[in-house]
């Protein structure tokens, strides 16, 4: 087990094509590729899917989804994220979880790092773990990772507001 604030090491996987990587012990974050790549999905666990670009899930009778529609295309964030982590909980206690919007790097990339912000501080007294380390392992794992500016502000504004 980590310490307190630190993710876990562990062996990161990613989908052949390299359309998902694994940024967390069974949580993926890929793009809408990954989403309709049933045989990789299966193949990795995954029976939950956080959709976080509004589309139609494309096998609604073999996954759970969780859709997420902004009013715009960056944001807000927060609103969403106690449902959204919630459901990445479920989807990692049942066999993992992918987090997509349309190229796996913006709005599902914020989600993942808010669900590392979330891995990084259990057994700290905020519950939630530093943003910065939290993009750095993320983006480690999947290079591309870009979320706008407007939620890399919310997810800092939202760790403060934790530890406040």
């Amino acid at each position: 087990m980590a310490a307190p604030g630190q993710a876990e090491e562990f062996s990161a996987r990613e989908w052949k094509d390299g359309e998902a990587h694994e940024v967390l012990p069974k949580v993926f974050l890929g793009s809408m590729e990954a989403a309709k790549d049933k045989e990789s999905l299966k193949a990795h666990g995954v029976t939950h899917v956080l959709t976080v670009n509004g589309k139609e899930p494309a096998f609604k009778d073999d996954f759970k989804y969780k859709v997420i529609k902004f009013g715009g295309e960056d944001g807000p964030l927060t609103p969403h994220l106690s449902e959204s982590l919630s459901f990445v909980d479920a989807g990692v206690a049942a066999g993992g979880v992918l987090i997509h919007c349309t190229h796996g790097t913006g709005r599902s990339a914020a989600m993942a790092i808010a669900a590392a912000m979330k891995e990084n501080g259990k057994g700290t007294p905020a519950g939630v773990g530093d943003f910065a380390e939290a993009f750095r392992v993320v983006k480690l794992r999947r290079p591309g990772t870009d979320p706008p500016m407007t939620f890399q502000q919310e997810l800092g504004e939202w760790a403060s507001s934790k530890s406040a």
